[in-house]
């Protein structure tokens, strides 16, 4: 490493601390225009050579302790160093202990506060300046005559300055090394770590050794901010540091998704791809895997160059009208663009479809806040109905446009001029629109059930399609997995895809069906986008996911008409419980009451529990038959017998056996009655009933019970068990019994719900078993799961 810097040779570079006490307002705190971690930077003006120019001062921070090396480091550099991308030295002050760097004031300023802006900062611009900027690194790596090498260790969008013509200076030498020229390719032990966080590789973290690999890491990462049209890191984003985030969507061929549809829309592909490789390959975790500055500059003007070509392509002549009265407007008034006149141009051809303002104003009732049906970032919709062709009432939804927006005169123009060309019966319908007293209103027909939601390409429409397989939007905020698309492609790569689905939903599917929608999602979502299906695929594989599910009509769960030979007259169950007498009532419970009575039944008087279902319970209709469907089917020793049901005159009556002593619950904590043999018969009863239910080898299905607790469980007159209560039961195929279901409401009874099921929503048979272990331990300590007023 090269001696420290020689002053006395510095000395034509001084300037007197009173020329810039006086250029800068005696430091004045209006004249700062930056405040960094060395000191402060302020704008003046200086005579120099008998000329007026702008410059910056840094005034160093003194108690910095590395004030002193970085003052004359910062300046031996930029003396010895001319180069047209680096910025410009114009001397300094070493005087009454103030150190104070003078450099040309850049009219534009840093590179850093462009990165979002694609309208200044033009695809075409930015990589002129990476260009320009890699030449600079080139320059102060190696310079052929030069005897010394420069690693700079301080590259970053902040330390890149721009000039009037956008041109950019590389600034900020104050950390940088001073090598042989001999020495370029070996490493150095950093010493003092002096680094910015976002700017770094992480073998630097590991060792703190530096050679000029580091350098190419760090224009790596202004690569991706570039690209980006963001900071290296940004506080509050979710993702933080740009560098993974990047690298992760570059090797899933995603990087399109983080960079703005301003700045995409605006690049020629080949160049995009050269661009984006270079970058990550400047980002390669091992040093010595990076592309030295020559490869890079060569590789950057590559994209350049092609971008030009891009940007120079010819176009429709037609529109050749349009740029002659666009220069020419623009001669009136300079903010002109060849958008405003294509709006122009838009506005004449669909004047057929303008609608004044009053007619809008009195079909919404002047945007009545009662008239919202849909308040979105561009604005909000409005339900209404208005005449039109002059005969016809229509409902309509008027979409009135956030005028401040800063795209709002570009999209409502795009979205009339689209709808005005395309009809589709799957497309909505353009009504007309309204570009009035600073209102811009668009006007479409009112699909009677609103919205699915607006998507735009074969991704998102595997979003959408993953949405209604699974019953869920894509993102829910206070969810543990938040977004629905990686959740439902590993959930698919797994086969546990039914763990996410609603079990509603999932037991109505054919399994046919189900796995080709399932696989057009799964395929619309492939990170590559060439290997996603085109549209016409999609909806051949749709319509015959829909055919095969028109096919099944025979669902698990079996049809009413099936059950026609165990309807009992609702007069025959009126007279059996003196018309649902009170004094007939046996048990309340949140599905209804139940009643005792006698029917007669195949000429024999039997003792009956009538279940009067609450029919305004909204799960009532499909639990009555879940009942139904599994007592029917199902014929154990140790489960309920079913005697039949009524439906008729709006009342839904489930008729049992009535078992003599009633329910477990009430003998718990009676150890005469329930002895602990008694008690030890009755759990193998239960697990009798439970192994029969989960499996049974000549059966088809498999059933979960999710209901299992001592008042389920019924008593005959020989104190054996017998399991009731199948409503909330799922009947799932046998072949599936080792799989868990997601139900989208969790239904249990409070001290016997599997915590795992409450939490995740997922269920198995081994939500029973959490259920009859509750049991056990009631049977066992002679109490019930919950006593509402006992301290446990």
């Amino acid at each position: 490493m090269s001696s420290s810097p020689n002053h006395d040779d510095l000395a034509h570079l001084k300037i007197p601390l009173e020329d810039i006490l006086s250029t800068t307002n005696n430091f004045d705190e209006k004249n700062v225009i930056e405040t960094v971690d060395f000191g402060k930077i302020y704008k003046g003006q200086l005579l120099r050579s008998g000329e007026l120019i702008n410059i910056n001062a840094r005034k160093i921070n003194k108690e910095r302790k590395q004030a002193e090396h970085e003052f004359w480091m910062e300046i031996s550099m930029l003396a010895s160093l001319k180069h047209k991308n680096l910025v410009s030295l114009v001397g300094f002050c070493d005087e009454n202990d103030e150190k104070v760097i003078i450099n040309v004031n850049e009219t534009r300023g840093w590179l850093d506060e462009y990165l979002s802006n694609s309208v200044s900062l033009t695809w075409v611009r930015r990589l002129e300046i990476c260009v320009g900027l890699a030449r600079a690194l080139r320059y102060i790596h190696h310079d052929e005559p030069r005897d010394f090498s420069i690693i700079h260790r301080n590259i970053r969008s902040s330390t890149v300055q721009l000039n009037d013509d956008w041109e950019p200076k590389l600034s900020n030498f104050e950390r940088s090394m001073k090598i042989e020229a001999s020495q370029r390719h070996h490493s150095f032990n950093n010493g003092a770590c002096s680094y910015t966080p976002g700017y770094v590789d992480s073998t630097f973290f590991k060792a703190y050794t530096v050679n000029h690999k580091l350098d190419i890491y760090s224009i790596g990462i202004v690569l991706c901010e570039v690209l980006c049209g963001r900071r290296s890191i940004i506080s509050s984003d979710t993702n933080k540091y740009l560098a993974p985030l990047a690298v992760s969507h570059y090797r899933e061929k995603r990087l399109d998704e983080i960079i703005d549809w301003d700045l995409w829309k605006q690049m020629d592909s080949q160049s995009f791809n050269i661009f984006a490789k270079i970058a990550y390959d400047c980002l390669n975790e091992e040093r010595s895997k990076r592309p030295d500055i020559d490869e890079i500059l060569t590789r950057l003007e590559k994209a350049l160059e092609l971008q030009l070509e891009h940007q120079n392509a010819p176009f429709d002549s037609s529109l050749l009208p349009l740029l002659d009265l666009t220069l020419f407007a623009q001669f009136l008034h300079p903010s002109f663009t060849y958008m405003h006149v294509i709006i122009f141009k838009l506005n004449d051809d669909l004047t057929h479809l303008k609608i004044p303002l009053e007619n809008i104003l009195s079909a919404t009732n002047n945007f009545a806040d009662e008239n919202v049906i849909e308040t979105a970032n561009f604005g909000n919709i409005y339900k209404g109905q208005l005449l039109w062709c002059g005969r016809e009432l229509i409902n309509i939804s008027a979409r009135r446009i956030k005028t401040e927006r800063k795209q709002a005169e570009q999209e409502f123009w795009m979205e009339i001029s689209m709808l005005a060309s395309l009809k589709h019966k799957n497309l909505v319908s353009l009504v007309g629109f309204c570009d009035e007293n600073d209102e811009k209103v668009i006007i479409n027909m009112n699909e009677t059930r609103g919205w699915l939601d607006t998507y735009l390409n074969i991704y998102t429409f595997g979003i959408v399609l993953f949405e209604v397989l699974c019953g869920r939007r894509s993102i829910i905020s206070g969810d543990i997995n938040k977004y629905l698309a990686p959740l439902a492609v590993s959930h698919y790569r797994e086969k546990r895809l039914d763990e996410i689905i609603d079990w509603d939903l999932w037991k109505q599917m054919d399994s046919q069906s189900f796995n080709i929608f399932a696989e057009i999602a799964y395929d619309c979502l492939n990170e590559e986008r060439s290997k996603r299906p085109d549209i016409d695929e999609i909806l051949t594989r749709l319509e015959k996911a829909l055919e095969l599910q028109l096919e099944h009509q025979n669902a698990i769960m079996s049809s009413p008409n099936d059950f026609a030979h165990l309807k009992i007259p609702i007069g025959d169950i009126l007279s059996a419980t003196n018309n649902f007498a009170d004094e007939n009532v046996i048990e309340t419970a949140d599905f209804g009451n139940i009643y005792k009575g006698q029917l007669l039944w195949c000429g024999e008087l039997i003792n009956i529990s009538a279940r009067r279902i609450k029919t305004q319970r909204k799960q009532a209709e499909q639990e009555f038959w879940m009942e139904i469907s599994m007592l029917a089917s199902l014929k154990h020793k140790n489960l309920v017998s079913l005697v039949g049901f009524c439906d008729e005159n709006d009342k839904k009556v489930i008729i049992n056996m009535k078992e003599t002593r009633g329910w477990l619950d009430s003998y718990l904590s009676d150890p005469m009655s329930l002895t602990w043999v008694r008690r030890l018969e009755i759990c193998v009863g239960v697990a009798h009933a439970l192994s029969y239910i989960h499996h049974d080898e000549p059966r088809d299905f498999s059933v979960i019970h999710r209901d299992i607790r001592s008042f389920t469980v019924q008593l005959n007159d020989d104190w054996e068990p017998k399991l009731s209560n199948f409503e909330r039961s799922m009947k799932i195929e046998a072949s599936q019994r080792h799989n868990s279901f997601h139900t989208h409401k969790v239904e249990y009874v409070d001290g016997y719900g599997d915590p795992t099921y409450i939490e995740t929503k997922s269920v198995n048979h081994k939500s029973d078993m959490y259920s009859f272990g509750i049991l056990l331990f009631e049977l066992l300590c002679c109490r019930k799961s919950v006593i509402a007023n006992d301290s446990n």
